[in-house]
Parts: C-alpha cells; sequence; structure tokens
C-alpha cells in the first residue's frame, strides 16, 4: 500500500484550495519504450459519484515537470508529464 499524500487544487474561481484526495494504491504500467504510468486509485469518494482515481503519464524530457491536468471523467484525472529519469539509461 502507498499513500499519496493529501492533494489540494485551486477551485475555478480561484478563490479557495479544495481537498482531493489520499490515494491508497499505485500500479506501475509501461507503455512502448518512453511511456509510463502511475496509477493512483482508491481516492477520496465524490459526492454521489466514483472514487477519485489520478493518472500520471510519464514521458522522457529534458526536466521533471507537469505539462497538462485533464478530467476525461468524473473523478478520474489525468496529469501528463515529463522527466530525465525515464530515459532508456534509468528506466
Amino acid at each position: 500500500m502507498f499513500e499519496f499524500a493529501k492533494n489540494t487544487k485551486k477551485s475555478r474561481r480561484e478563490t479557495e484550495l479544495v481537498y482531493l484526495s489520499v490515494f491508497r494504491v499505485t500500479i506501475w504500467e509501461k507503455f512502448g519504450n518512453s511511456y509510463r504510468l502511475m496509477l493512483f486509485t482508491n481516492g477520496e469518494g465524490c459526492w454521489n459519484g466514483p472514487d477519485r482515481s489520478l493518472k500520471v503519464k510519464l514521458r522522457c524530457g529534458q526536466k521533471t515537470e507537469l505539462t497538462g491536468v485533464d478530467e476525461p471523467s468524473r473523478c478520474e484525472y489525468i496529469l501528463p508529464s515529463h522527466s530525465p529519469f525515464l530515459y532508456s539509461g534509468f528506466a
């Protein structure tokens, strides 16, 4: 079991922080030679909805950075990112 730290985000009004979740399960999956996925599941339940989940999509890059955020369906978040640690010598 891996407990991901408490996560927050700014609301659309950007006047307050909204508590997102504590994720308890992490799974690593590999996609091709340059793409990996960290999957966090069993997060805080949404109001009248599913438990939150988070996919961090990692690609090789010059520096470690998040490059965006998406919510393709309710309470499911995707964060594309880059990291030099995924080059063939490290992965």
